[in-house]
């Protein structure tokens, strides 16, 4: 066999090769099909093709029958600040318009809601008196109990919850001071009480 032969033979064997190689990964593709993976129907699939798992089905919302229902409670009366009693006019059944106790105990709905914040102001008024004996210009000092910031401890808190624990920004805060207090605190205040605020937060950590 001369070398031209062999190189022809050695060619020819290659592409025999390849094309075999083709026809095997066809095969595999072809015996991995299932009714999972293709348009083939289930009938078609071999006995150990996997199963289709069954569809979940969704939770109903809502609780299960005999769970005790979690109703609202009713704050007690001593924090209610407004009572209305409200009789009924007319007799939804009848038009009747006259009515007498039944014993039942009556309906009551409750809401609730925060109301404005108003700010509490305490002012120390201090004279400026003048000295017969020598002349000098005289005021007193202001009290032990009196702030050592003109913002109290409630407002304080409030930056410090803001900033500290909620870590929200000076910006933002600045924000939320003003909404709650606005037109109370002026940009300026809310500046002072932003530092103040701070500095006690530091000081109390």
């Amino acid at each position: 066999m001369t070398g031209s032969q062999k190189d022809a033979l050695i060619e020819q064997l290659l592409k025999e090769n390849a094309e075999l190689k083709a026809r095997l990964k066809k095969l595999e593709r072809l015996l991995g099909m299932n009714s999972q993976n293709s348009s083939k129907p289930p009938s078609s699939d071999p006995p150990n093709a996997p199963k289709k798992s069954a569809p979940k089905r969704r939770k109903k919302r809502g609780a299960k029958k005999g769970h005790t229902p979690h109703l609202k409670e009713m704050l007690p009366p001593d924090m209610v600040n407004q009572s209305h009693v409200i009789e009924p006019e007319a007799c939804p059944d009848c038009d009747g318009e006259h009515f007498v106790d039944s014993g039942e105990d009556p309906l009551r709905d409750q809401f609730i809601d925060v109301p404005p914040v108003k700010i509490h102001v305490t002012e120390y008024v201090r004279p400026v008196r003048k000295c017969t004996g020598c002349g000098a210009m005289v005021y007193a000092p202001l009290p032990e109990n009196a702030p050592k910031s003109c913002f109290g401890p409630g407002v304080l808190a409030l930056v410090a919850v803001l900033t500290g624990v909620l870590n929200v920004s000076k910006r933002k805060a600045m924000m939320v001071i003003n909404e709650v207090f606005n037109p109370d605190i002026s940009h300026v205040s809310t500046v002072l009480l932003l530092r103040d605020g701070l500095s006690s937060g530091k000081d109390g950590s």
